[in-house]
């Protein structure tokens, strides 16, 4: 039988709390395994699943990070303020920043978001070309997080902080 997103997530998360490396060959399964429930995933799983792969220093495919993003954007609404700050920081970590500035399919957005991106809420250049309209992975984590920043815990704000920061360096480097 095949593991469910939380199972998968599980396993990741396992072994980067347990510092234990994993093989290539492990690596290619989880991406294969993960990508066919990602849709499937719960905020948490996904956020586990981030964070674990940048604590372990794996390079998800392109693909699997285009999937990921999608999946947590569109389940971002759900997620609790660690599992965001989390999110964020291992996108920052993991160098996606470019890929969570760009537009997301607009079937994969919220009748909310896709007003918002209608109306240009939350508009501006994001150093190197992005945009932090609510279309892109990051603007739908600002536009989710700001009026909940207050529930935030100082660690997970310092992590946003830090992630956000990494991300425009990356953007400015890429220049």
């Amino acid at each position: 039988a095949a593991w469910g997103p939380q199972a998968l997530a599980n396993s990741i998360y396992a072994a980067a709390v347990l510092e234990q490396p994993v093989t290539a060959e492990w690596s290619a399964a989880f991406w294969r395994a993960s990508s066919s429930s990602m849709a499937a995933a719960q905020p948490q799983h996904l956020s586990n699943m981030a964070w674990a792969a940048a604590r372990l220093g794996l390079s998800p495919p392109a693909s699997w990070m285009g999937q990921w993003l999608a999946a947590s954007a569109g389940s971002m609404a759900g997620a609790v303020p660690q599992g965001m700050s989390n999110s964020l920081w291992a996108v920052a970590k993991l160098r996606w920043g470019r890929a969570a500035l760009q537009p997301l399919p607009g079937e994969l957005l919220t009748e909310q978001q896709q007003q918002q991106q209608v109306g240009g809420l939350g508009r501006g250049s994001a150093a190197g070309g992005g945009d932090l309209g609510s279309s892109s992975w990051l603007g739908v984590f600002c536009s989710s997080s700001i009026g909940r920043l207050d529930t935030f815990s100082d660690q997970a704000l310092s992590n946003c902080c830090w992630a956000l920061g990494s991300i425009a360096q990356q953007q400015q480097q890429q220049r």
